[in-house]
């Protein structure tokens, strides 16, 4: 072979080559990814904006997250390999993540978190805690309809709580000026134990559940003066759906009558977790 032949050979192969590259680059989310990015399937998520919403439009104020300060929230165990779940929000500016967790004494432990990443388009991300698995809770395949009941666990001002509502319909969830939106599902509160007051803060996070016992939603906004709360929909978030490793038969079927119960299960078993965010 000539040495020009060579030569187009090598540019050939090294246009293809970039062109790869450039392809494998531009399939990566396009969030923030911090510490050691876990790895998960199905890096984009579907278009929610697509969904219908009957409800006006929710207008979200950014929390400013003071620097060397300490934040809470709250996570479920999403499989026994060491997934978790909390709200993106949840995560900003937090230099240290930690879980805080019932241990089988009963007493309270604190685990740090190796690393996280968010999930593009949606106020939902994925933690890494491989160390201290816990059995998941299912995820609903189906969407919420008006009227369905729903049951939500968390830590509203680092307090265990779990609350009672009803599915109202969707709206579309702003954020940052505009920057950031996502079709949610809105949800009437009805009651929230213990205590008579109506208290979010903290519960970002944690698990909206269907009547079926299947995580419907993870919260993320709410106003205690209109007794709402906001859920990102999870229905056919692919990532989730291909880490979770939950058999059906670990459904519960969820009434008002036991659903504070089975919210102290879930501490207790480890499922439901506090989450601290150091900034």
């Amino acid at each position: 072979m000539r040495k020009l032949d060579k030569f187009l050979l090598l540019i050939l192969f090294v246009a293809i080559f970039g062109r790869m590259l450039d392809q494998l680059l531009s399939s990566e989310p396009t969030g923030p990814v911090l510490r050691n990015p876990v790895v998960v399937q199905a890096a984009i998520e579907p278009n929610r904006t697509r969904l219908p919403t009957d409800l006006e439009d929710t207008y979200i104020e950014p929390s400013v997250h003071e620097p060397n300060s300490m934040y809470t929230g709250t996570a479920f165990a999403l499989s026994k390999d060491g997934q978790w779940v909390t709200a993106t929000h949840v995560t900003d500016k937090c230099r240290h993540l930690m879980m805080q967790k019932e241990n089988r004494n009963g007493r309270l432990e604190i685990y740090p978190i190796p690393s996280w990443r968010p999930l593009q388009g949606m106020d939902v991300a994925v933690m890494d805690g491989s160390k201290f698995g816990a059995r998941g809770l299912p995820l609903a395949e189906r969407l919420a309809k008006k009227n369905d009941r729903g049951y939500f666990f968390g830590y509203p001002q680092g307090k265990a709580s779990a609350g009672y509502a009803v599915h109202i319909g969707r709206s579309r969830m702003i954020r940052d000026n505009g920057k950031e939106q996502e079709v949610s599902d809105e949800w009437a509160i009805y009651e929230m134990l213990p205590g008579k007051e109506i208290v979010l803060g903290g519960n970002s996070g944690g698990p909206m559940m269907n009547a079926a016992g299947e995580v419907v939603g993870v919260l993320s906004a709410g106003s205690d003066r209109r007794g709402r709360v906001s859920t990102s929909i999870v229905s056919d978030l692919d990532t989730l759906h291909d880490l979770s490793r939950v058999s059906t038969d670990q459904r519960v079927k969820l009434t008002r009558e036991n659903y504070v119960a089975y919210g102290r299960l879930l501490r207790h078993d480890g499922r439901v977790t506090k989450v601290l965010c150091g900034t």
